[in-house]
C-alpha cells in the first residue's frame, strides 16, 4: 500500500502540473489575449494590437471615414483612447478623442475625428490618463506607460478594403 502510495502521489502531481501547462497554451489564453500579449502585433492583414498588463488596446484596419471605431480597450485606472496622426511612427496631431472610460475593459468605442481619413494613410491610438476630472484635456491627460517607461500605442492602416466594423457603444 505504501509503494504505491510512493508511485501514485508523484505521477498525480506531475499529471497536474502538465495538465495545467497544456490547458493554459491550447485555450486558457486564447485569440485576442494571448496575441496582444506579445506586445505590438503587426499583422499585413487587418490587426494590431497592444497590451501589458492590465491595459490594453486594439484597433482593426478602417474604412476612410471622419470615424474611427476601436474594436478593444482595457484601461486598469480608467481614461481614454486618443486618435493622433502619424509622422513616421511618432505620434502628431491629435484628431480624435473618445469619452471618459471607466476602469477595465470597453468594446465597440466610437470616436469622432475632426477631420475625415484617408486611404493608405496610418494613424496612431494612444491610451491617456485622466487627471481626476473626467475630461480630456492634452495638457493635462498624459499618456499611459508601461513599467518599462513607454508609452501604450498601437498604430492601425486606413484602407478603402476594410471591412466596416460594428459600433456597440455610443
Amino acid at each position: 500500500m505504501i509503494y504505491q502510495m510512493k508511485i501514485t502521489v508523484p505521477f498525480i502531481i506531475i499529471a497536474f502540473v502538465l495538465g495545467v501547462m497544456l490547458g493554459y497554451y491550447f485555450g486558457y489564453d486564447s485569440g485576442f489575449e494571448r496575441a496582444a500579449n506579445k506586445n505590438v502585433l503587426k499583422n499585413t492583414d487587418t490587426n494590431t494590437g497592444f497590451r501589458i498588463g492590465e491595459n490594453a488596446i486594439y484597433v482593426s484596419e478602417q474604412k476612410p471615414s471622419d470615424i474611427v471605431v476601436v474594436d478593444f480597450v482595457d484601461v486598469s485606472g480608467g481614461g481614454f483612447v486618443v486618435i493622433h496622426e502619424s509622422v513616421g511612427e511618432t505620434a502628431g496631431a491629435i484628431i480624435g478623442n473618445s469619452n471618459m472610460l471607466a476602469p477595465g475593459a470597453t468594446e465597440k468605442i466610437q470616436i469622432t475625428l475632426t477631420r475625415p481619413t484617408q486611404d493608405g494613410e496610418e494613424l496612431i491610438a494612444m491610451l491617456h490618463n485622466d487627471n481626476g476630472d473626467g475630461v480630456f484635456h492634452m495638457a493635462d491627460d498624459h499618456p499611459l506607460r508601461d513599467a518599462a517607461g513607454n508609452i501604450m500605442y498601437t498604430i492601425f492602416t486606413i484602407s478603402a478594403n476594410a471591412e466596416t466594423p460594428g459600433v456597440t457603444r455610443f
